[in-house]
């Protein structure tokens, strides 16, 4: 019986040592998994030319660019500007102008969300915020020739300054 007891000691000192084995792995695996991965999240959105560059790049560039990119010449991308200006339309942290150029990029290409912010360096958030909550409508005297129901027009210098923040908006008020 010696020889017995000693087998089956011998067989759970094994055992034992195996489940110690795992166990000691299982305590390293999981100490690795939570304290020497990296939880500083890394950056998406890093390209140099952010959203508002772009903007500025297409309204300081050659006329037929903004064309080509939004739809709409210098002249209308001011009119629209200034009807969203006058109807109240503005954000504390993107410019009526970026907005506007990511509602019409997105209507002239056809993007999804997240190749649109990809361009703009912005969320995909922002830009189905930029696309549905500020999708104005333009009211139908903004195309009549009656110059009284029209909003006033602001100058170009916000071209070479930057785009306006919502502290540097001029209000709209009606043209004589």
């Amino acid at each position: 019986m010696d020889l017995e007891a000693q087998q089956v000691q011998d067989a759970c000192r094994r055992r034992l040592i195996s489940l110690m084995v795992l166990m000691v792995s299982q305590v390293v695996y999981y100490n690795n998994l939570i304290f020497l991965t990296p939880n500083a999240p890394i950056p998406y959105h890093t390209s140099i030319l952010t959203g508002e560059g772009w903007m500025l790049e297409l309204l300081n560039g050659h006329p037929d660019r903004i064309r080509t990119c939004l739809g709409v010449t210098h002249n209308i991308f001011d009119k629209l500007v200034c009807v969203l200006m006058c109807h109240g339309m503005f954000s504390s942290r993107t410019s009526i102008e970026e907005q506007l150029g990511i509602f019409l990029y997105t209507c002239v290409t056809g993007l999804s969300s997240r190749h649109v912010a990809e361009r703009f360096q912005h969320s995909p958030h922002t830009i189905t915020k930029s696309v549905i909550y500020h999708c104005p409508y333009f009211p139908f005297d903004f195309f009549s020739q009656d110059t009284s129901k029209r909003c006033c027009f602001f100058s170009r210098t916000h071209r070479s300054t930057g785009l306006r923040s919502s502290s540097q908006q001029k209000t709209c008020q009606s043209r004589p």
